[in-house]
């Protein structure tokens, strides 16, 4: 490829710079191409782009992963842009069009090429946007206009969505002290080609002087916009047409933790968060799987569209079931396919939560302790910080020497009306395999289950032990509706989360409100209202 693409790009150079009369001559001072000569050349290029993207496609049908098929069509873009990049710096344009006596070549560069965004993390699908920084230090070369001009209509024309931008160094910086968004997609910086020198300086001081200033409220800032995104979307994974980039569980709430954890630890990969100690092996392990996954999903979704499309509607999810090698059986293909969708993107939910939460509360010095903090007893191992409920002494075998903790645990959130902290989350589901058929058939098991559900906030209580996968460990029929998709157009949740709001909907009954009055009147003259919250799965 790149000894035809630099042949390629060469001859569309000279078309650039020498192929037109002097009469007409762009704004910017440098040549116009010539009509013909332009459309062969970006017909070619064209062609051997579309020839490759051909053969990433055929490697997607034969089963490639995720990552690997975004990493190739990254690599593609790369190669073309770098090589772009040294064709155009190599050839200045030539008088007259050349007024400001602009000289070209590698050495003495005056920009530095980056690569932002999706881009910058090496994770463009089929159909992506390109995001590129001319980046330079002070002074606005005349060559830069040149290349910027040459480059940006050559991937315009080729059929590339780009997004860019020139800047010195001093604006780039500015704008991201103020600008949350453009702060992400700096953040995310990668080098391409160019002065590196003008890079490094660049990204040292986006360092120092804005990742490292207001930490934990840049944090809270991406808190607030997730959740705003999330509600958009139901604020559950379980929808039965998700978005899988922006609703919850999608590629997103992966890279607004990563964001919060370069923001804290300058760290953004999980090899390098797992190095530090702030992830363990599995959950970087579990992060990588479902990440190929919803990005072989992404990618045949663009495929599919020809263009890029985030939507997994019911009008395609049969097909890319099919396209990514489901097939009917006992379950219908789809609907197991998208049973492994939301099994993928509810542990992107979790897990993204979870690093964001360790983010904001990490101390230098201080990740392991905790006995700083002000701590409230509340019994069988277990203390409350802030409205969390933690394991008091961090014994990681509190579950191991006595199982019947883990519906304890839940009891003691209900009752003093406290959320699961990130650490007890990670026990807990280490130790699920202690709820077998001995657990649930000990009486004391079953009436710590009858007290919840008889208790106020009960249908808080069983979500928590449905995210933490404790729930469906205990009421084995529930693993059968668990992310159950009915792939109609009258559901819009999963059947385990239609049951979870069924459970929300009732407790909403016994409110005050002045609506539903007839169903909440009937609600209330129910004597064992126990029965309405599964109880009958506890006998």
């Amino acid at each position: 490829m790149h000894q035809r693409l630099n042949k390629l790009l060469v001859q569309g150079k000279t078309v650039y710079t020498a192929g037109v009369s002097q009469k007409t001559p762009s704004d910017s001072g440098l040549a116009e191409p010539s009509s013909s000569g332009r459309f062969q050349y970006v017909k070619e290029v064209r062609e051997m782009i579309e020839e490759k993207k051909g053969e990433i496609r055929e490697r997607h049908r034969n089963g490639a992963g995720g990552i690997e098929i975004a990493e190739a069509y990254t690599k593609l873009v790369d190669d073309l842009i770098i090589k772009m990049y040294e064709v155009v710096m190599d050839n200045p344009p030539l008088p007259p069009f050349n007024k400001g006596g602009i000289k070209g070549g590698l050495n003495g560069q005056p920009l530095s090429l980056v690569a932002l965004g999706g881009y910058g993390r090496k994770e463009l699908n089929p159909f992506s946007d390109v995001d590129i920084l001319f980046l330079y230090d002070r002074k606005l070369d005349p060559y830069i206009d040149f290349a910027t001009h040459n480059i940006i209509s050559t991937l315009w024309d080729i059929g590339f969505h780009v997004g860019h931008s020139t800047r010195a160094i001093e604006d780039c910086l500015s704008i991201a002290k103020s600008d949350i968004t453009a702060r992400t997609a700096m953040m995310e910086s990668r080098y391409l080609i160019g002065s590196r020198e003008i890079f490094d300086k660049f990204f040292a001081s986006f360092k120092r002087d804005v990742t490292k200033r207001g930490v934990d409220d840049f944090i809270n800032m991406k808190i607030e916009e997730t959740g705003q995104r999330h509600s958009v979307y139901g604020n559950t994974v379980c929808v039965s047409e998700p978005n899988v980039k922006e609703g919850p569980g999608g590629l997103r709430d992966l890279h607004t933790a990563l964001w919060a954890a370069m923001a804290k630890f300058g760290i953004n990969t999980l090899e390098g968060l797992e190095r530090r100690g702030i992830i363990d092996n599995q959950e970087k392990e579990s992060a990588l799987k479902a990440i190929d996954f919803i990005f072989r999903v992404r990618n045949d979704m663009h495929f599919l569209a020809g263009k890029k499309n985030d939507v997994l509607s019911h009008e395609i999810q049969e097909t890319v079931a099919k396209n990514l090698g489901y097939r009917d059986g006992g379950l219908k293909g789809v609907i197991q396919f998208m049973k492994d969708y939301y099994t993928h993107a509810s542990y992107f939910y979790h897990f993204s939560n979870s690093l964001i939460d360790r983010t904001l509360r990490y101390k230098p010095g201080l990740l392991k302790r905790i006995a700083y903090l002000k701590t409230r007893e509340i019994g069988d191992g277990f203390v409350s910080i802030r409205d969390e409920i933690h394991v008091k002494d961090l014994n990681p075998d509190i579950f191991k020497q006595s199982p019947i903790l883990l519906l304890k645990v839940f009891f003691y959130c209900q009752e003093y009306g406290l959320k699961l902290s990130s650490s007890i989350k990670r026990t807990i589901n280490s130790s699920l395999s202690l709820i077998d058929d001995n657990f649930t058939a000990l009486p004391e098991s079953k009436e710590i289950l009858r007290k919840m559900l008889r208790g106020k906030g009960a249908a808080r209580v069983l979500r928590m032990m449905h995210d933490c996968g404790a729930l469906t460990r205990f009421l084995r029929e529930l693993g059968h509706i668990t992310f159950f998709s009915n792939y109609d157009l009258y559901h819009k949740f999963t059947v385990d989360e239609h049951t979870l709001r069924s459970v929300e909907s009732l407790e909403a009954l016994a409110g005050s409100g002045e609506d539903e009055v007839e169903l909440r009147n009937i609600y209330k003259g129910i004597s064992d209202k126990t029965a309405l919250n599964a109880e009958g799965y506890a006998r």
